[in-house]
């Protein structure tokens, strides 16, 4: 491994071994030979070996964490000198401090090396910055990224391996695999144009591929970035060789009690470095595993580095980022309210007759901050989509909202211009979709311009006779446009743009 504070040291081969010692003297030959033998006949093999792990995951560049995170890992490794700390994806996009570093995203790569990541699985949100970003970031890191079911070009220099294998001084030999979420076009849920070189292959089909790692090791571990749901579907495809433990990370499930589901112990940690979880392997011979689990909370660690938080202090010292921009009214309660101020700013900026911001793009919960600052913005749409406008008639907007509805986990979408009703009586996963143009009476031969996102354009499937026009403007870009000729944000606390039924 890159790290060279890793508690895992491989053995010596025996032609390691021979050809380090081919040139000594007979004398101290025998010596060496005599000695060794006299160990191995004093040394009985321990009966009882043990392996910890600290797994966090969907960290999402939260670097104001990281002083209590470095704090906790030290305090672990007090009574774990072995401790094994891995992250199981989706370490960036989140914190403008970080996304918009002069070589995107290394903040985050240089925090995780200074604390003693000692392994991460790569997550969708590794390529939002593209993939020569995270080519220097891999190359940075002093721990390996792996993922079995991507496969880049070698003209990428994406050094990502599938799997990583591990021997602990006590000699418990460790195979970790690597898998990575994929959407249903077949590609990470990520800028189509960051991931349009590299190939992706079924996270299940790979995991059964690998299944000999199995029997050549002591205790079998899948690091994944899939989902709470869908590491509960590779325990079941993975019946006849289980791992003994999933890490996992991407649907930002805190797991309280893991549990051992379909023979495998399942984690996960929430998001935004709020939670870890801690994992407890005891090997016995002749024994089964001993696994455990449990979620510590990083919010209520009651130390912090210092050296750590200094970094931090210095990094958040940043003039551009802490500009105000403009001045709220109130403050906004809920991610829909967010919502509707994001599709506000893109129809203000663009003047389409409707804009849409989707819920899996808002990614605040809250914000009750007077004023809003260019960090503010930039945390709240950390992707910086370019716009596109579309010409769609009142059918093919109606298939659009259908589309947004399941592909947003059957969230209602945030718009501009539009208010939408929901008809759940006959069927509540798939309801009858019906909208009101914001003052106006929707016209059957009229075609609206709608405003999406680069990324809601390229991945959602739906019925569209226009192709699209790339505007010359981001979503950020729109956003700061609309604050600054505001300057006075009105309030959102009692907006809402959609009902439903029942």
């Amino acid at each position: 491994m890159k790290n060279t504070n890793t508690p895992f040291a491989k053995p010596f081969t025996p032609k390691q071994i021979q050809r380090r010692i081919q040139h000594l003297p007979a004398c101290l030959f025998l010596c060496l030979i005599t000695s060794f033998l006299l160990s191995n006949c004093a040394e009985e093999e321990p009966q009882r070996k043990e392996l910890h792990i600290l797994t966090i995951n969907d960290m999402h560049a939260s670097i104001d964490q990281f002083p209590k995170l470095a704090f906790l890992i030290d305090s672990l490794r007090n009574h774990y000198p072995d401790l094994l700390v891995c992250s199981a994806g989706d370490n960036q996009t989140g914190n403008p401090v970080n996304d918009r570093d002069s070589i995107s995203g290394m903040p985050m790569i240089t925090l995780m090396n200074a604390v003693g990541f000692d392994l991460s699985v790569v997550g969708n949100h590794e390529f939002d910055q593209g993939t020569k970003a995270f080519a220097q970031r891999i190359k940075a890191a002093r721990f390996p990224f792996i993922c079995a079911n991507m496969f880049p070009p070698d003209s990428l220099n994406l050094d990502v391996q599938p799997y990583c294998s591990l021997t602990t001084k006590e000699g418990l030999r460790i195979r970790i695999l690597g898998l990575l979420q994929l959407n249903s076009r077949g590609k990470p849920s990520t800028n189509p144009d960051s991931v349009s070189r590299i190939t992706f292959r079924s996270p299940y089909a790979l995991a059964r591929e690998y299944r000999s790692l199995k029997d050549s090791c002591d205790i079998y571990l899948a690091l994944t970035h899939l989902g709470y749901e869908e590491d509960q579907q590779l325990a079941d495809t993975m019946k006849d060789a289980p791992f003994d433990v999933i890490m996992g990370g991407h649907s930002h499930t805190l797991v309280k009690e893991p549990k051992i589901i379909r023979s495998s112990l399942i984690t996960q940690a929430g998001s935004d470095l709020h939670y870890a979880s801690l994992i407890h392997l005891i090997w016995e011979k002749d024994k089964p595993l001993s696994r455990t689990a449990e979620v510590l909370s990083i919010d209520q660690v009651s130390g912090t580095d210092p050296k750590i938080q200094e970094r931090i202090d210095k990094m958040n010292r940043n003039p551009f980022l802490n500009e105000i921009l403009a001045q709220n009214k109130d403050t906004f309660p809920s991610e829909e309210q967010l919502g509707y101020f994001m599709a506000d700013a893109k129809k203000f900026a663009t003047g389409a007759d409707i804009a849409v911001q989707c819920f899996g793009g808002v990614r605040l919960t809250h914000f009750n901050s007077e004023t809003f600052k260019r960090k503010d913005i930039y945390s709240l749409d950390p992707f910086d989509n370019p716009l596109v406008l579309f010409e769609l008639s009142p059918e093919e907007l109606t298939n659009f909202l259908e589309e947004a509805y399941q592909r947003n986990w059957q969230h209602p979408t945030f718009t501009s211009g539009i208010s939408i009703h929901y008809d759940k009586q006959k069927d509540p996963e798939k309801p009858v979709i019906t909208y009101q143009v914001t003052n106006k009476k929707v016209r059957k031969k009229k075609r609206y311009t709608v405003v999406l996102s680069k990324y809601v354009a390229d991945t959602y499937r739906f019925t569209h006779q226009d192709s699209g026009k790339v505007l010359p403007v981001k979503s950020t870009e729109a956003i700061v446009e609309y604050l600054k000729s505001k300057k006075l944000i009105p309030s959102y606390k009692n907006v809402r743009r959609f009902t439903t039924t029942p």
